[in-house]
């Protein structure tokens, strides 16, 4: 029985130097180092680890439940990263905006990619009651009468919107946006653009980001579904998703670093929406979020999961803001279509 418990011990001890060197990825650029960003990865079992740890140790009455307690306790923001503990709160009358943020997979079925969703479907599953600013990432169509812009632009009344691409970023409005800059990657699909927008005598630089994709989930669900660990071929296939992983990463890193610099230049209050394709434990997340609030650390409830394919416990979508900006709630929303969830934000001007 001794031998069991030197075991665990010495498990608890690895535990906690895996959850300190996750600490660290988000100060070290993929550039440099790029297994940090893979590290971080690891931060949601990370943390589940340590909860086991408690419990057992607490059974067991053993002065070994401190480490996991300490360790938890110095990264509490990482955990407030991914669980929010914020309660409802009753806001007084005040000027507010409500934004949402949606990686749109081009409207396209998460399970069926050769099916969209159509207007009247997408009317039943996405809410955007009271919505005054949508920030939308793949957004699939050119044209003023198409279905979808039809849906943004007269079912919910956003007549405003950035310069409609192929397949991008756009920004719908339902206040007047004065000015709009677009900028793609090389890739072509993933990019970032800032849009003015005047509400009342405010004006707000709002920007909307993809950055690049990891193009792994296709071989994750592959792996999840069909993979066995003793075949070659999934062995293979997991040493690729590794490769194209560190590609992405080292891009994202560079793609951050850009957009940062453009924030702090920024002459108004700024609002970052978008699909990061990181989690908060890494580079990219603390590159773009130095300065700014988070609106799910600061409203959210719950888990903060917002990717909805087959890779779990990833929060990899964000509604930022600068500093004079009150956050008053923030929400996840479900629907059943897209790779992603979209998320809901109240920003109070005054």
């Amino acid at each position: 029985m001794r031998w069991l418990i030197s075991l665990l011990e010495w498990l608890n001890v690895f535990l906690v130097l895996g959850t300190f060197f996750c600490y660290l990825a988000p100060y070290i650029s993929p550039v440099t180092f790029w297994p940090a960003s893979f590290i971080g990865l690891s931060y949601p079992w990370l943390l589940l680890g340590h909860i086991i740890f408690i419990l057992l140790w607490g059974v067991m009455r053993s002065k070994f439940v401190i480490l996991s307690i300490l360790s938890l306790a110095f990264g509490w923001k990482h955990i407030q990263s991914l669980v929010g503990f914020n309660q409802t709160e009753t806001v007084a009358e005040a000027k507010f905006i409500k934004i949402m943020s949606f990686n749109t997979h081009s409207f396209r079925h998460n399970d069926n990619k050769r099916k969209r969703i159509d207007q009247e479907k997408l009317s039943e599953t996405l809410n955007l009651e009271g919505i005054d600013i949508a920030f939308l990432q793949e957004y699939p169509t050119v044209g003023k009468d198409h279905a979808y812009t039809n849906f943004f632009r007269k079912e919910n009344r956003m007549k405003y919107s950035s310069p409609l691409p192929n397949v991008g970023i756009t920004v719908f409005s339902r206040y007047p946006i004065i000015h709009s800059e677009t900028e793609y990657f090389s890739n072509g699909a993933n990019g970032y653009q800032y849009v003015d927008i005047k509400i009342d005598s405010t004006i707000l630089r709002c920007y909307n980001i993809h950055l690049q994709s990891n193009a792994v989930s296709g071989i994750a669900n592959e792996v999840v579904t069909e993979g066995n660990i003793q075949e070659k071929e999934t062995w293979l296939n997991i040493k690729g998703m590794m490769r194209q992983y560190k590609r992405a990463a080292v891009k994202r890193a560079s793609q951050a670093e850009e957009i940062a610099k453009a924030v702090r230049e920024s002459p108004y209050p700024v609002i970052l929406c978008g699909d990061f394709n990181e989690i908060p434990q890494s580079y990219v997340y603390q590159t773009l979020s130095t300065g700014l609030q988070d609106a799910f650390i600061e409203r959210g409830r719950g888990l903060g999961i917002t990717y909805n394919g087959k890779i779990p416990a990833l929060r990899i979508d964000y509604i930022l803001t600068s500093q004079e900006l009150e956050i008053i709630d923030f929400e996840i929303g479900k629907q059943n279509f897209s790779d992603h969830f979209p998320v809901f934000s109240s920003i109070r001007l005054e």
